[in-house]
């Protein structure tokens, strides 16, 4: 009797926390989803003259995309104090939204620059980053939740990290999860969301990295930050190809304790990030013009 008043007062104990990060998941409607990385010619001038694709797609999909990203226009790209052209690796996140009439609308969500030097990937734009690489020294794998690996569920997590000059892990939140091939109901959905997401944030606070920074500048008080891709799949089974249009329920992204919210436009979505992760808000030499519509 005492075990079994035992076992129902920790069940007591740790409802109410699985109930809060039930409620602070928001799911939004479920969309198909794909990366297409490419080559973005780019002029003196900043227009757009060019887009190969380097995934393999459909002609019809390659047309679509140079017909959209031809409409941009970016600073003019400085190399050594001269105005160049340049051919800019990129990576675009695409989604495709149901309409009524029963066709889809195809938008570009996130454009992002993978640094072919480091792996890493950075943005169109911000503020230096005072984190010059970043190895890990200490990685330790999530544990796959039982639920969630009963249901047959995969997705990817995208946690938030902020670590000290040391590369110890300061504090780990999780920012922004998709769910791979399922569609349901927020209630549905939402616990596996926050068991993915616990399981990640656990394993990450015990990670640790070898940084490289630049020295502090005067005043300079930004936060360590990267961000780190868990993904959970089954086999190969639910495993996103680039190229290949997957159904993802994803979550609206979080704010991050440690950013200003005005950082929220510049830092990566679930699907940017590839294995190696993103470190700080680095500045990119492709700076795109215009109001963020893409």
């Amino acid at each position: 009797m005492r075990n079994l008043m035992l076992a129902f007062a920790l069940l007591v104990a740790i409802a109410p926390a699985h109930a809060a990060r039930l409620a602070d998941v928001v799911i939004e409607e479920p969309v198909l989803a794909t990366r297409v990385d490419g080559k973005l010619e780019i002029e003196t001038s900043g227009a757009v003259v060019g887009f190969t694709p380097t995934t393999v797609i459909k002609d019809s999909l390659a047309e679509s995309l140079r017909a959209m990203v031809m409409r941009w226009r970016f600073e003019p790209v400085v190399v050594d104090g001269r105005v160049v052209n340049a051919i800019a690796p990129v990576r675009l996140s695409l989604a495709a939204v149901p309409r009524e009439d029963g066709a889809f609308e195809m938008k570009i969500e996130h454009l992002t620059f993978p640094d072919e030097a480091d792996g890493r990937e950075h943005d169109g734009g911000g503020s230096e980053s005072r984190i010059l690489s970043a190895k890990v020294a200490r990685r330790v794998a999530p544990q796959y939740p039982t639920a969630s690996l009963r249901a047959g569920v995969s997705g990817r997590v995208l946690v938030a990290v902020r670590m000290d000059e040391d590369g110890q892990v300061l504090d780990a939140v999780a920012r922004e999860t998709a769910l791979y091939n399922v569609k349901g109901s927020d209630r549905r959905l939402a616990p596996y969301v926050a068991d993915l997401e616990a399981a990640s944030v656990r394993a990450m606070r015990r990670w640790k990295f070898d940084l490289t920074l630049a020295p502090r500048a005067p005043g300079d008080a930004e936060p360590l930050t990267g961000f780190i891709a868990f993904v959970y799949t089954i086999g190969n089974a639910g495993t996103p190809e680039q190229g290949s249009w997957t159904w993802e329920a994803r979550t609206l992204g979080r704010p991050i304790p440690w950013l200003a919210p005005a950082l929220a436009d510049r830092i990566p979505g679930v699907e940017d990030v590839g294995e190696n992760g993103s470190f700080g808000l680095p500045k990119s030499r492709y700076r795109r013009i215009g109001d963020g519509t893409l």
